[in-house]
């Protein structure tokens, strides 16, 4: 651009200075838009941003800083507008101090056509919120409204705590006494008492004389012939013995690993401990333990997997004497076979040297 001096200023400068004024007016735009993000992003509103949480001071230092760059920017606003004026009016200003002489006014050109309207610019962002004013004065009292309707009544509350008891008033007057009640039931007759000592045996009278002999009578008809008696000895039986000194702890089977003798196969050896009872009928069991000095306090206890009656766990056998025997018999009668054994409760049981436990096991009948 051609430097300007009185009396030379063209259309071409004049349009230069205009694009001048331009730039610098979207130049504080933009610097407006800036400021505007800038109080976005203050207060979280900026999309795509999450600033960090400030206090009230810092929101006012933004506010303070906002501030300061819009009053800059009001204030090149107006000189921007002086220049603009001075140039798109020179005939109204006076004095060659602002602009240049120009020749005189033309005559006025026709009018042109209106434009077609432009499309609508895009919305822009929300101003910020101003400071809140001072608060008005209070205004006059209005009349009184009114009296509504009595609200419905509300729920009963809740029961206030039981008050403490009063003191015990004085003892009545003592009335008069009631009519005798009914007899009560009799009660339980007392134990019989003791029978008393018998008295001394009286004198022995004389023998009478012997009656005569009665008439024989007739033979009386032969009676049935009765059932036939059960064959002589055991269908089956079992004896076992162990040797030695023995030790079984609590909840243990007495141990039988020396064989006796045997007959029949009712009576089966499932192992030392365990005897097995394969047939329904009656059974008797014969033990014998010798128990050690030290043994207290330990009680032999029958256990029958099948069924008996009575059950043979209901019989136990207790060591109240160290050094001692133990001897036990039972006799049962098996509905449904099992095994049998005989464990230990109570404390741990020792036995004795020499022939330490034995049992026999008889089967008597079906």
């Amino acid at each position: 651009m051609n430097g300007l001096t009185p009396g030379n200023i063209d259309e071409n400068n004049i349009n230069a200075l205009l694009a001048c004024i331009a730039f610098q007016e979207l130049s504080l735009s933009h610097l407006i838009n800036a400021e505007g993000e800038k109080i976005q992003y203050a207060v979280g509103t900026l999309p795509g941003l999450t600033p960090p949480a400030g206090s009230i001071a810092e929101l006012l230092e933004v506010n303070n800083s906002v501030q300061s760059v819009l009053n800059c920017a009001f204030l090149n606003e107006l000189a921007l507008l002086a220049q603009l004026q001075c140039l798109l009016n020179p005939s109204g200003i006076t004095g060659a101090t602002c602009c240049f002489p120009f020749g005189s006014t033309g005559p006025t050109g026709a009018t042109g056509a209106t434009g077609a309207t432009g499309v609508t610019g895009a919305t822009g962002t929300t101003g910020t919120t101003g400071a809140k004013g001072d608060t008005g004065a209070t205004g006059d009292t209005g009349t009184t409204g009114a009296t509504g309707d009595a609200g419905a009544t509300g729920p009963t509350g809740a029961t206030g705590a039981t008050g403490t008891a009063g003191a015990t008033g004085p003892t009545g007057a003592t009335g008069s006494a009631g009519a005798t009640g009914p007899t009560g039931a009799t009660g339980t007759a007392g134990a019989t008492g003791s029978t008393g000592a018998t008295g001394a045996a009286g004198a022995t009278g004389p023998t009478g004389a012997t009656g005569a002999a009665g008439a024989t009578g007739p033979t009386g008809a032969t009676g049935p012939t009765g059932p036939t008696g059960a064959s002589g000895g055991l269908a089956s039986a079992l004896s076992r013995t162990n040797t030695g000194p023995n030790t079984i702890l609590l909840g243990g089977a007495i141990t039988f690993a020396t064989a006796g003798a045997s007959t029949g196969t009712f009576i089966t050896v499932v192992n030392n401990t365990t005897f097995g009872l394969t047939q329904p009928g009656f059974y008797k069991v014969s033990l014998v333990l010798s128990t050690a000095t030290l043994t207290l306090l330990s009680t032999i206890t029958p256990s029958f997997t099948g069924t008996a009656t009575p059950s043979p766990g209901s019989y136990s056998f207790p060591a109240v004497l160290a050094g001692g025997e133990i001897v036990a018999s039972l006799l049962f009668q098996v509905t449904v076979p099992g095994n049998l054994q005989f464990l230990v409760s109570g404390l741990t049981l020792s036995l004795a040297g020499g022939t330490s436990s034995m049992i026999v096991i008889e089967y008597i009948s079906s």
